[in-house]
């Protein structure tokens, strides 16, 4: 089960191809004119040992940093519990290629897509998979909250 019904999340749809494998659509990127190469999203109801291929089928950054060795990213919720580990680029088949399907509204611009293959390795796992580590909105105003709270101790402290 696909969801990204969560702060920074952007699929918009998911479509089975096989059993193994998935045709998956991003929502397009926040301030852009649809322009689609961030992407973040979960699966949940893993079986254990199964490995799944994801063709996210339109992005349109032509830059394939994929082809210099840029992974997708993964964060298994029971991997980490279990052992501590967070965010890992243990996704494998990685490749990046132009698409015969033309951007909207574009008599010249392609898509792109970034395919990718995954082992899950727990049963009822829930797994999330992004460009890169998220940073969300709520994370920056922690943080900047706790600037502020410093620099207010800071402050009070010094005179």
């Amino acid at each position: 089960i696909f969801d990204s019904n969560f702060e920074c999340g952007n699929l918009d749809r998911a479509c089975i191809i096989s059993l193994s494998k998935y045709d998956l659509y991003l929502n397009g990127d926040t301030n852009t004119r649809g322009h689609c190469q961030w992407f973040y999203f979960a699966v949940t109801n893993t079986g254990a040992n199964k490995t799944v291929t994801f063709n996210i089928v339109n992005c349109t950054k032509w830059i394939p940093l994929y082809k210099l060795g840029m992974k997708p990213l993964v964060f298994s919720e029971l991997d980490f519990e279990a052992n501590g580990i967070g965010w890992t680029a243990d996704t494998f088949n990685v490749s990046y290629v132009r698409n015969p399907v033309m951007t909207e509204n574009s008599g010249s611009c392609f898509y792109y897509t970034l395919s990718f293959s995954y082992t899950f390795k727990y049963t009822n796992d829930r797994v999330y998979f992004a460009a890169s580590r998220p940073y969300s909105y709520t994370a920056l105003q922690k943080l900047l909250s706790e600037l502020k709270g410093n620099l207010l101790a800071q402050a009070r402290n010094s005179f």
